[in-house]
């Protein structure tokens, strides 16, 4: 890390184990100058900015608390950069000998203050909207870290969802919505008449099949297979007819092609009638696929 003179939080020593030397300037600074020389700054942080005191020393050996001024700088080797005075007497310059001592000034109080307040309110607490997705590490969010329904639809973005994240059976038959697909599929088994019904929302073309089967029929017995329908216009209609035979079995297929306008309730009947003797199979299977358009 560089050390700049904008650092909030300073370092008390180099790192190293060692208590940071107190030096003494060793090259006559004018004031205003923002460079200061000093004989040995050994164990002094070079990673961060750091605060200190100059000061001068009374007959007695005492500190002249007249002469002592709060700094903040940036060390490299012996030499002090940046040298920004932050309280204490004015800048009137140093002189050689002039005591140069690392300690927790104003300055490095107000500096860690102004510092943690970056983040967290005066409580202590984070500030609402600090933590954004710069902060968050790879992988810190785990699922068990998720409230429930905290993920809601506008939450995912465009595309977000691909189909490797979708695990195999996860989408079920009750969560498609048929009215946003271009064809919808009915299906229905039941004794005659075998009845589909929905309500279209757009305008589309229907198909309709149905099914029944005879297991084995007299001769000359007939019966047949109609699809009548309501709200639809009739394209083609074909009934289905199956006429007995001794010991052999038949099948009948009706078919209807038709148009529906949107916002109607269509109903597909699929109707047998008659009877050829027999074993007939009154159960009837009915497919109806509605293929929407895009306009009416």
């Amino acid at each position: 890390m560089v050390a700049s003179i904008t650092d909030h939080f300073s370092k008390a020593s180099d790192g190293n184990g060692n208590y940071p030397a107190t030096g003494v300037v060793s090259a006559e600074r004018t004031a205003g100058d923002s460079v200061l020389t000093c004989a040995d700054l050994s164990g002094w942080a070079t990673d961060t900015a750091v605060h200190f005191s100059t000061y001068r020393l009374d007959t007695s050996g005492a500190i002249n608390p007249a002469s002592q001024t709060d700094w903040k700088g940036v060390v490299s080797g012996n030499t002090i950069s940046n040298l920004t005075r932050l309280a204490g007497a004015a800048d009137t310059g140093n002189a050689v000998g002039d005591i140069v001592q690392l300690n927790p000034t104003i300055g490095w109080l107000e500096d860690l203050i102004n510092g943690i307040l970056v983040s967290h309110d005066q409580s202590g607490a984070l500030k609402s909207g600090i933590i954004g997705s710069t902060q968050l590490a790879s992988g810190a969010v785990t699922s068990a870290k998720i409230s429930s329904s905290a993920v809601t639809s506008a939450k995912i973005g465009p595309s977000a969802v691909t189909a490797d994240k979708i695990a195999s059976g996860a989408i079920t038959a009750d969560k498609l919505d048929t009215s946003s697909m271009s064809t919808a599929f009915y299906y229905k088994k039941d004794e005659s008449p075998c009845t589909v019904s929905f309500t279209t929302t757009t305008a589309c073309i229907i198909e309709a099949i149905a099914v029944t089967s005879y297991k084995w029929g007299y001769s000359g017995g007939t019966m047949s297979l109609d699809i009548t329908t309501s709200n639809v216009t009739s394209l083609l209609n074909r009934s289905g007819n199956l006429v007995g035979g001794d010991g052999s079995g038949k099948q009948m297929t009706a078919i209807f092609l038709g148009r529906a306008s949107a916002n109607k309730t269509v109903t597909i009947r699929a109707i047998q009638s008659g009877n050829a003797g027999g074993a007939p199979d009154f159960d009837i299977g009915l497919i109806v696929r509605c293929h929407r358009l895009a306009t009416a």
